[in-house]
């Protein structure tokens, strides 16, 4: 594709191919890339006075001001009325704008510019991109993966842990698996057990006693102490 200025306001858009063997479709898609070019690069409407010329907008009138970028796009050079004034250093469009709001002493706000802009494409190829189904589990679970984990090793640090491991190695992760009960109490009680995650949260008497109610024991009980009663 490519555009000429034929006057102040009007620019030709003319694509490399042959667009009345395309579908309306693609003919619709070029002219709002058309627009979407008009809309980030507004000095296309203009044409410019010389190489790196840039397009300012205020609300006063700046008809005796210019400001043109170096061939290198790294400094600012104001004009007013044709008499150079000063060249400020700029690495954006943003620069460029506190530049040129002080020197002018009000706000001055320039449109997208090719030398300080950079146009990247969102996909290409002949079919959008998908992500896959798997990859996207990866990445919902993998939080959840990194805090079980975590978790984890921090219950297996435990002291506790050392001394309820000798009962729970008597049952395997399979058999509480193959445990069948109309209620779930008893499997989720050894899992619990097992990977050392067991409530001690009395429930019946709001503390951290013992739940056994044959238990005299009134103060906090370990895990190894309900386990083995």
């Amino acid at each position: 594709m490519t555009w000429t200025t034929l006057q102040s306001g009007m620019v030709l858009f003319s694509p490399t191919r042959d667009m009345a063997s395309q579908s309306m479709a693609k003919r619709r898609h070029f002219g709002s890339f058309c627009l979407a070019l008009l809309y980030n690069f507004p000095s296309l409407v203009y044409r410019p006075l010389e190489p790196g010329s840039v397009i300012a907008y205020s609300t006063k009138v700046h008809q005796f001001h210019d400001w043109l970028l170096t061939g290198d796009g790294k400094s600012l050079r104001h004009f007013d009325t044709g008499m150079e004034c000063g060249v400020q250093p700029v690495a954006s469009i943003a620069a460029c704008d506190i530049a040129a709001s002080t020197a002018s002493k009000s706000p001055v706000h320039f449109g997208a510019h090719p030398a300080l802009t950079r146009v990247a494409h969102m996909w290409a190829g002949r079919r959008r991109w998908r992500p896959q189904r798997r990859k996207l589990k990866q990445i919902i679970t993998r939080r959840r993966r990194a805090v079980g984990t975590r978790l984890l090793d921090e219950r297996v640090a435990t002291t506790d842990f050392h001394v309820i491991s000798e009962g729970t190695t008597l049952i395997t992760w399979r058999d509480i698996r193959r445990i069948r009960a109309s209620f779930p109490t008893n499997a989720q009680t050894l899992y619990r057990l097992k990977s050392n995650s067991f409530p001690l949260w009395n429930w019946a008497k709001q503390d951290l006693s013992c739940p056994v109610p044959e238990c005299a024991n009134a103060g906090p009980a370990l895990a190894s102490h309900i386990f083995w009663t």
